[in-house]
């Protein structure tokens, strides 16, 4: 009967322990999974953040590539009228 009794405490005690790891563990848990939303909420905002300056840098691109056009029709209008202007 007393060796009944010590393994009932025994198991006792190890349940209480047990359950004790567990609420640690559950806490941990909780913990990771805010951080895990955390970190989840930070890589959508830079991914955002990343499509903004890829668009901005596509518009800035293209933005350039119509002054050069402008230039370059600039510098060709100059340089025919002074071929005219040299030939007149």
């Amino acid at each position: 009967m007393k060796r009944l009794s010590n393994t009932l405490n025994n198991v006792d005690k190890e349940l209480k322990e047990n359950r004790e790891i567990i609420n640690t563990l559950t806490e941990n848990n909780e913990a990771l999974n805010l951080r895990v939303n955390t970190l989840t909420n930070k890589i959508t905002e830079k991914e955002e953040e990343f499509d903004n300056l890829t668009s901005d840098n596509n518009n800035l691109k293209a933005e350039l590539n119509k002054h050069l056009m402008i230039l370059e029709i600039t510098i060709l209008k100059t340089k025919e009228k002074m071929i005219l202007s040299v030939n007149a």
